[in-house]
């Protein structure tokens, strides 16, 4: 289906007691530095994902197995491999890449061309509050990494390499960022750099909620979900070097997204017609998703946050509450951000005879396989000890294009 620089990602048949169910494998490139510890935290954020509130927000993880070396056959490499039920075949992305983006999307939404902008923010919007009451920031999130589950008409995230669990602290290294430079915040960072190590700290651990509450990482994903709309509403913005420019003058603005809409030249008026709808209640939630927050950087390019009780970027669950989206899309309550209330999970399947299904149709964007925008940093802390032992057979051959990116920054599919 796809690969990036730490894995591949094929579809394929999952046999369980009999019943054949399409699934989504994700496998470990080998020889590839830092390639089996991002996966390996990839399936870490997919098991808290899915033990609580975020369950219906994320794609269905359902569980992981590690390949022995003397089981190892053909396209079935020794090491880690993920395993997603099969939802879709078609992101975020792959719609707004098309022509007639917006109708098909709307049509697979089951709504109106009308009101695809508002349904599609807003179940964004509701899949990041479900994430963020988890106590879960994505810092990914665009809309390569936003699948349609077609059975439920619903869209969901995925790529959860770089989420960070900020009760427990993992995948969160203070100093250290995920980020792609089209679609993350300007503070680049969810918490300030010289916050505490929450996973080497039980005292931090034990006082996350208030760290949340006090800083609000969460504001990062709704940086990303204000990117996230523009491409939805502005025909424009819906490539990576309109992207670029619109960062690069939105920069030269001090982040005001009135002012850098003033000064832009390249983006026509008649393209934020969806937003100035409604006496322009969708520039409205725009420019609350995308305010900026105030920080310090120090000589030693250490990032405080400045007045953190105050940020003026609105959370998911407030955004929610606007006006753009009440007449399509009506919120259910959300827990608050960083306590939820956690479910037990069984654990993932079995995994045997995974036989390849047939390539995707020409022009479809693979479930869980990312495409445009630029890579992201790697984050360090994998946990050792995943289940081993589970044994599975795959056959076939991926296709895609290979992820040219580098750890860092980078184009490509899904890492």
């Amino acid at each position: 289906m796809g690969q990036g620089a730490y894995s591949t990602v094929f579809e394929g048949l999952m046999d369980l007691d009999g019943v054949q169910e399409r699934v989504v494998l994700k496998r470990v490139k080998q020889g590839v530095e830092g390639a089996e510890e991002m996966v390996e935290m990839e399936a870490l954020m997919n098991i808290n994902a899915s033990k609580g509130t975020a369950r219906g927000a994320v794609a269905a993880f359902l569980g992981y197995c590690w390949v022995e070396p003397r089981d190892a056959a053909g396209e079935l490499t020794p090491g880690l491999w993920l395993v997603w039920r099969y939802e879709g075949s078609n992101t975020l992305a792959s719609y707004l890449n098309r022509r007639d983006g917006l109708d098909a999307l709307a049509a697979d939404l089951g709504v109106a061309p009308s009101d695809v902008i508002q349904t599609a923010t807003g179940q964004i919007l509701s899949a990041l509050a479900e994430l963020h009451a988890a106590g879960l920031v994505h810092r990914d999130l665009k809309p390569a990494n936003i699948i349609l589950a077609e059975a439920e008409r619903r869209l969901k995230l995925i790529d959860l390499g770089g989420c960070a669990d900020l009760r427990s602290g993992t995948n969160y290294v203070p100093g250290e960022c995920i980020y792609d430079p089209l679609y993350c915040p300007p503070e680049l960072y969810v918490l300030p750099t010289a916050g505490p190590h929450i996973a080497k700290s039980l005292l931090a651990q034990a006082t996350s909620s208030m760290l949340w509450a006090r800083h609000k990482p969460d504001r990062y994903d709704c940086w990303s979900a204000g990117i996230t709309l523009l491409c939805l509403a502005v025909p424009t913005l819906r490539n990576d070097a309109a992207l670029l420019r619109f960062q690069q003058e939105l920069e030269a603005a001090d982040y005001e997204l009135d002012a850098w809409r003033a000064s832009s030249r390249f983006v026509k008026p008649t393209d934020f017609a969806a937003l100035d709808a409604d006496g322009g209640a969708g520039w409205e939630l725009a420019r609350d998703l995308l305010r900026p927050r105030d920080i310090v950087v120090a000589a030693d390019g250490a990032v405080d946050f400045v007045a953190s009780s105050e940020v003026r970027r609105i959370s998911a669950a407030d955004a929610l509450k606007h006006r753009f989206l009440e007449r399509v899309f009506a919120p259910e309550p959300q827990r608050a951000a960083g306590s939820p209330k956690e479910q037990r999970v069984a654990p993932g399947p079995h995994l045997s005879d995974l036989p390849a299904s047939p390539s995707p149709e020409p022009g479809a964007n693979p479930a869980g396989v990312s495409g445009g925008g630029t890579g992201r940093r790697r984050v360090g802390g994998a946990g050792q000890g995943l289940l081993r032992g589970l044994k599975g057979a795959l056959l076939g051959r991926p296709a895609g294009r290979p992820h040219p990116g580098m750890r860092a920054t980078g184009h490509g599919d899904r890492d």
